[in-house]
């Protein structure tokens, strides 16, 4: 059984990262720069809406890239120097960052109620199909977690599932704790992209293999997974996303 606490890791995405990224040779090499995000219809229309809108003038330069949430997009600096903005596709909600939820007509903060029902729309939205999926036991539990491949405690997570007995079906979205840097999290996304990446998750997470680089056309992007930070105001991982959109931390026990 899964059991939660919301304080005990609140430390890891300070600290703890570079000694064991360390073990993948020099991050970095993997890219000397961010990729391009990937876009679509759908965020194109959604960026042209935010743009016609009172915070157009914070969209200009950017991208919009559709997130693992459905119906929400963000506006992306391309170069990854500056965080994103999320929007809906009507530009009626906009988060900055890790800044509060804004009602873009008033530019005021949601309310407390509004923000609890988004992060509910926001859990359901959730594209689990993009997730790495794991089964343990008879799979009867849920759970959607955001980990990093360089995270002391998310490999004792991994360590305590697999030497457990639970009944649970984990969906989980890889990234690295050093999340602004693209050669980081271009590991993060080569685990993603492997032809079996759950078991490129156990080799990097508890072993320290590299994973192969991933093929040129693969569709996963690590910074999706990190934009899940900000959306859900996550501060630390292993974080568990809740079916209401709360978020907690690991501590496991049987």
């Amino acid at each position: 059984m899964f059991h939660w606490n919301p304080g005990r890791a609140g430390a890891a995405l300070a600290a703890a990262a570079l000694s064991i990224v360390a073990a993948f040779g020099a991050p970095d090499a993997r890219a000397q720069g961010w990729p391009a995000l990937q876009t679509s219809p759908e965020a194109a229309q959604a960026l042209a809406v935010f743009k016609r809108g009172p915070y157009g003038q914070m969209a200009k330069g950017r991208v919009a890239h559709a997130t693992l949430v459905k119906g929400i997009y963000a506006i992306a600096d391309p170069t990854g120097r500056y965080g994103p903005i999320f929007t809906d596709a009507r530009a009626t909600r906009m988060k900055n960052g890790g800044s509060a939820w804004l009602d873009v007509a008033s530019g005021k903060p949601l309310a407390d109620a509004q923000v609890r029902s988004l992060r509910r729309d926001m859990a359901a939205g959730l594209d689990l199909s993009r997730a790495i999926a794991f089964r343990y036991g008879s799979g009867t539990e849920r759970a959607v977690l955001v980990s990093a491949y360089d995270c002391p405690y998310c490999r004792q997570l991994e360590q305590t599932l697999d030497g457990g007995s639970f009944d649970a079906t984990v969906h989980l979205f890889p990234m690295s704790l050093q999340h602004n840097r693209p050669g980081s999290m271009a590991i993060a996304r080569d685990i993603w992209c492997s032809a079996d990446p759950a078991t490129a998750w156990k080799a990097a997470l508890l072993r320290g293999e590299a994973p192969v680089r991933a093929a040129p056309g693969c569709d996963k992007d690590a910074r999706d997974a990190g934009m899940l930070l900000a959306l859900f105001d996550i501060k630390a991982v292993p974080a568990r996303i809740g079916p209401d959109g709360t978020v907690t931390q690991f501590q496991l026990r049987q």
